[in-house]
């Protein structure tokens, strides 16, 4: 696990309870879709008027097909990575929560290569 966000980042004015459960939801996304030996980053930065939070795993990352449905309500995939795993909400929570503070979650992934997830939020510049 590694860490990589700067001191002195703007305000963000937001419910911290919600924001911390859909960083949850992310990281714990991460841990369970990277292999032992595999690296899940938490990252911060600021970009135009918005902090973006990112969480990207070295995982096996998801099929093409499946990105557009990942948000989705209780959508798990298909195929070995999703048996037995989650109850298909986390994501969906966490785009929720991004959206009901004004901001956007975002996802890229290549299989083979990992997955990155973008969370952005309003900032007090």
């Amino acid at each position: 696990f590694e860490v990589d966000v700067p001191t002195g980042l703007p305000v963000v004015l937001a419910d911290g309870a919600r924001l911390v459960r859909a960083l949850s939801n992310l990281l714990d996304n991460a841990r369970r879709h990277t292999a032992t030996g595999g690296l899940v980053r938490l990252g911060a930065s600021v970009a135009a008027d918005a902090v973006v939070v990112e969480v990207a795993d070295t995982g096996e990352g998801i099929p093409a097909d499946a990105l557009p449905h990942v948000f989705e309500r209780y959508y798990r995939g298909d195929g070995p990575r999703t048996r037995g795993t989650g109850t298909g909400l986390g994501l969906a929570i966490a785009r929720a929560v991004a959206e009901a503070h004004g901001g956007a979650l975002a996802v890229q992934s290549e299989v083979g290569e990992g997955t990155t997830f973008r969370l952005s939020l309003s900032a007090d510049l």
